[in-house]
């Protein structure tokens, strides 16, 4: 270690855990968090994390109370109750603090918007500028895409090559 090297933190993008609690950076210009436990969730400025806000992050919108998933429901091309069950259990596995995670693989027809769909969870998540990627050209490409975000989301793939292996999940 360096003499002049300051006290050492560990920090987060978007999501992270601290004494039995989840706590998600809203990212939203104004402080705030939003600190879910056992008992239900809140919103707050006071959070015990380190963020990093990589550029391109976008902010979320403060959550409100009694919401509805038919709400999302009507914004994704689904086509039965069973498929918006599996997304549902995806998001809410992308929003464990730590893995393993799941990958969600989007397909059906041309024109049946599965870009569409990948956007909305990705905007329900981590918003970015860049919602979608294009193919990985290397491992580094996705190693710095899942650093710098919570997820990473590629379009129109159709193959992962072995030589490409995923990244190393988060803790």
């Amino acid at each position: 270690m360096r003499a002049n090297a300051g006290p050492q933190r560990r920090v987060a993008v978007r999501l992270d855990w601290h004494d039995g609690s989840i706590w998600i950076d809203l990212a939203d210009g104004c402080g705030n968090y939003v600190q879910i436990t056992s008992r239900g969730w809140r919103v707050t400025r006071k959070c015990p994390i380190w963020f990093v806000r990589c550029k391109g992050m976008l902010p979320l919108p403060v959550p409100k109370r009694n919401g509805d998933l038919n709400d999302l429901r009507n914004l994704v091309n689904l086509g039965s109750s069973e498929n918006f069950l599996l997304l549902i259990g995806w998001v809410l596995n992308a929003l464990r603090p730590n893995g393993p995670f799941l990958a969600l693989v989007v397909n059906g027809e041309q024109g049946s918007a599965k870009s569409t769909l990948c956007r909305v969870v990705r905007r329900l998540i981590d918003p970015n500028v860049a919602d979608l990627r294009a193919a990985p050209r290397d491992e580094q490409e996705i190693v710095i895409a899942a650093i710098n975000s919570r997820i990473v989301a590629y379009d129109n793939l159709s193959a992962i090559s072995p030589a490409l292996p995923p990244p190393l999940p988060r803790r």
